[in-house]
């Protein structure tokens, strides 16, 4: 059958939820049939929109494997993209790739020249697929002849199936091909998703990973989100409420497609939030659950919590375990077992044999809460226990996250460790905090503040504890740091300094006195050998007591975070000799040396060091001087393109060390474009959008334009999957304004090409969600104006003046029907009048005239005009 008469069927208009969710029960019965080409294909010609469920190709690449090197290099990027394709769209709704058609061209079916063995076969394609992903994908495909008799070339309908609720969500094995000055069409380990009409990575977007881990129902107005059973405690009415910690959040949702670690432990200092970044997690998961869980459930053994809010300690709302077979048994019950069960069970095996079963019949989330207000040998206990356990369980999708100070002896794949807020997330929480209490706070309050806490919200909130008492800010911080923060310092160690020997609690006093040193000045303080100083800062970094930039046997700083330099009191009292401890500290003190200014010196041993291709003692180099000169913003910028020269390269690294070279005043004229490609690299597109609205325009130029305008529009294409229209609308415009003018002030340089292919590209997508959010008649005249203000932006294509005289006219209709007058019309209908005239008048003048668009224009023209002209214009109601 050829595609003219399988387009002709009876399928209904292909519009709305409905349409959608009907095109989609055909993916679930993995159809293949004239039914999907109806709808694909409406009388022959495809959409003027691409969607979740399909997508449209100008043609499919050959798998044959055979050619010159060059067209099998071409031939196997071009299979990537496909693969790429492809496994977006399994990890998402499925769909259909309609090849063989050219969406915008005036014949838009071209049809697939090299469909059959010599080109693209199925076959091969779900071999690429198996290679990739290491997962069996099973593709269909079925070729269709065009023309009315059936005799022109085939187009190809690829049918690709959406991954089973119960399968893993799908990672890249190995990643695409890798070719000079390009980027590979996808990584090793990249989540794709279809979002909208982008297949995306999605690993480091929340919302994208939330997406592809749940049970992906497809968009329906009916459709309620799934009931999980949980037994969440309580929200502590000691909160106001959650703020930040997206980074976090993100770790654990990637977790979650993670194959082979079913343990995760988030670990850090007391008051740094560990438990509202597990309570906040179990919430995403219940707003959107993962397809293989059946219940989340919460165990904790915290028996009482410090209120910084009150200033003393409170109890809470209830405490599950304080044994470790208390904690198996509590399981048990919440997983099925009946109390006389539990209260049989005769040991700890008897437990576990009620555990297990329970575990693989309903896959939970556990999370145990506070582990460590058991002993330290019971931790240990439970830790090990629930490692062997959750590694049977697994396979069914059972797993479990603990809160903990201690990190467990986790491996480096199981922990998360959590710091205090940074600036941005501390602000929000400390304006919030203050605003409950009616405290104004300005911005160098805030960074003595967080500098102070440490970003922790315990030790933040007592500092405004002091304040709503009375005290004005700077009194209350100095409070803090003296007899008044006490308390909240004594709930932040207490556990940590209750488990310390004697040797490591005179150690952190020496760390508390020093506050930054390295492991000689300490051996040389506390009169000890290597082997006693590794051992007790092995057991000081457990707690994260201390910082450091490397393992300390390297001699690198190490840092003593600053509510612990303020422990000096607290721990003075637990050792034996404090005096003695703060002479050698004086004494060493006195005879460290004065740092001389070496930053030039730096500087152009870094660059000799670039010149010679050797870029990772250049790091090195830098990394050593910016110790040295913590404080040069000079030094920081190098070191910032240090991170970005080395192979493979840390943009994260580079992102921190050109944050603090602007912090320090640097105004070195790579330092935009190299911190702009360092976002681009860790993908931080709302950071990208942020610097470029704190810097001058100017120097937002050539390449960093380029990114600029990459991060806008991958912003509005993340926010039009999510289904916001409207804010989609305007993030595009913003994109498309923002490379009009780089071009139109001159700052595009040698990447004007590149700018204009942006531009272009979210005209588009602008005009296209302008139809798709505007869709009632009396709201088509925002149609026209997008089209308008894609022109101002020198896009002017064919297709978008059609569907902005078409709205025109759907407007002006609409206005007519109405039962009064509107004198409003008859104005907005001029001035979009000379709007379309000045179209017209560039259409004419082109280097390459479009003749038949003028004239639709001119027609278009003259039957609006001829509509003014008329004296019964009704009026709006």
């Amino acid at each position: 059958m050829s595609i003219a008469s399988a387009a002709g069927g009876t399928a209904a208009p292909f519009t709305g939820l409905r349409a959608e969710a009907a095109l989609h029960r055909l993916v679930l019965d993995e159809c293949l049939d004239d039914e999907v080409v109806a709808y694909l294909l409406p009388q022959g010609r495809p959409h003027a929109w691409e969607a979740c469920l399909w997508d449209y190709k100008r043609e499919l690449p050959s798998t044959s494997g055979r050619g010159t090197p060059e067209q099998r290099a071409a031939d196997q990027d071009a299979l990537a993209e496909l693969v790429k394709d492809v496994v977006a769209f399994h990890n998402s709704y499925g769909g259909y790739i309609v090849a063989g058609i050219d969406q915008y061209a005036p014949a838009a079916v071209v049809g697939c020249p090299n469909l059959g063995a010599e080109g693209f076969t199925v076959e091969k394609l779900n071999e690429q697929l198996l290679a990739y992903t290491r997962t069996k994908i099973t593709c269909r495909f079925r070729a269709l002849p065009t023309g009315p008799d059936g005799s022109g070339p085939s187009i190809g309908l690829l049918f690709i199936p959406m991954r089973r609720a119960g399968d893993p969500v799908l990672k890249m094995a190995r990643g695409a091909p890798e070719r000079p000055k390009r980027s590979p069409a996808f990584r090793k380990n990249d989540i794709l998703a279809r979002i909208d009409d982008a297949c995306v990575p999605v690993q480091a977007d929340l919302q994208g990973l939330q997406f592809v881990c749940s049970q992906r129902r497809f968009k329906d107005a009916e459709e309620r989100t799934p009931y999980l059973e949980n037994n969440l405690p309580v929200k502590d009415p000691h909160l106001i409420r959650f703020v930040g910690r997206a980074g976090y959040l993100l770790q654990l949702w990637g977790w979650l497609t993670e194959r082979h670690t079913p343990v995760k432990v988030l670990t850090a200092l007391g008051g740094t939030g560990k438990t509202s970044i597990a309570f906040e997690f179990c919430k995403q998961i219940l707003s959107g659950p993962p397809s293989w869980l059946s219940k989340v459930v919460w165990l904790t053994a915290k028996k009482q919590a410090y209120s910084a809010v009150l200033g003393q300690w409170v109890g809470v709302t209830r405490t599950d375990f304080d044994t470790v077979d208390g904690f198996f048994g509590a399981l048990a019950r919440e997983l099925g077992a009946t109390a006389e069960e539990v209260e049989e069970a005769h040991d700890r095996t008897e437990l576990l044999d009620l555990v297990l079963p329970g575990l693989r019949m309903f896959p939970p989330l556990v999370v145990i809460d506070d582990i460590d207000s058991l002993d330290l040998d019971q931790q240990a206990d439970l830790f090990s226990t629930v490692q062997v356990l959750a590694g049977r369980a697994f396979d069914a999708g059972a797993r479990f996250l603990l809160t903990s100070r201690l990190e467990l002896s986790a491996g480096d794949d199981q922990r998360v460790v959590v710091g205090g807020f940074d600036e941005a997330e501390f602000a929000e929480y400390a304006r919030m905090t203050a605003l409950e209490r009616g405290l104004p706070l300005d911005d160098g309050v805030l960074r003595r503040l967080h500098r102070v806490s440490l970003g922790s919200p315990v030790f933040c909130a007592s500092i405004l504890r002091l304040v709503s008492l009375g005290a004005d800010i700077n009194t209350a911080i100095n409070q803090y740091k003296d007899q008044a923060g006490e308390d909240v310092r004594r709930f932040a160690f207490k556990r940590e300094l209750d488990q310390l020997t004697d040797p490591q609690a005179r150690t952190l006093f020496a760390l508390s006195v020093l506050g930054e040193t390295t492991q000689l000045e300490l051996k040389q303080v506390l009169l000890v050998d290597d082997e006693q100083i590794t051992r007790d800062l092995a057991k000081l970094r457990e707690y994260h007591l201390f910082a450091s930039r490397g393992d300390p046997s390297t001699g690198t700083k190490l840092e003593a975070p600053e509510p612990l330099r303020l422990m000096s009191r607290i721990l003075r009292d637990r050792v034996q000799d404090p005096v003695r401890i703060e002479k050698e500290c004086a004494r060493t003190r006195s005879q460290v040396p004065k740092v001389q200014d070496k930053v030039a010196v730096a500087i152009a041993s870094i660059l000799a060091l670039w010149k010679a291709d050797d870029y990772d003692a250049a790091l090195f180099k830098a990394q050593q001087s910016r110790k040295e000169n913590p404080k040069s913003g000079d030094l920081n910028c190098v070191l910032g393109q240090c991170h970005l020269k080395v192979k493979p390269a840390k943009p994260d690294e580079a992102d921190k060390a050109f944050r603090q070279a602007h912090a320090n005043g640097c105004t070195r004229p790579e330092l935009v474009p190299n911190w702009l490609e360092a976002k681009r690299l860790a993908r931080d597109w709302n950071g990208i959008v942020d610097l470029t609205n704190t810097v001058p325009p100017p120097e937002i130029r050539g390449r960093s334009a380029v990114i600029a305008v990459d991060a806008m529009l991958e912003l509005a294409r993340q926010v039009s999957g999510r289904g916001d229209g409207p804010r989609a609308l305007e993030q595009m415009r913003d994109a498309m304004l923002a490379a009009s003018r780089a071009i139109a002030q001159g700052r595009a340089g040698d990447m004007i090409v590149e700018l204009r292919e942006r531009c272009r590209s979210a005209a588009q997508y602008y005009v296209q969600i302008a139809a798709t959010v505007n869709a009632r008649p009396g709201d088509k005249i925002d149609v026209f104006n997008a089209v308008i203000d894609a022109f101002h932006c020198h896009v002017t294509e064919t297709w978008m003046i059609h569907v902005a005289l078409d709205s025109l006219k759907s407007w002006f209709a609409d206005v007519e029907r109405r039962s009064q007058r509107d004198e409003s019309a008859h104005d907005i209908l001029e001035r979009r009048l000379r709007d379309l005239a000045e179209v017209r008048d560039h259409v004419e003048k082109a280097a390459l005239p479009r003749h038949q668009l003028a004239q639709d224009i001119a027609a278009v023209e003259t039957g609006m005009r001829a509509k003014l002209n008329r004296s019964s214009v009704p009026q709006r109601v």
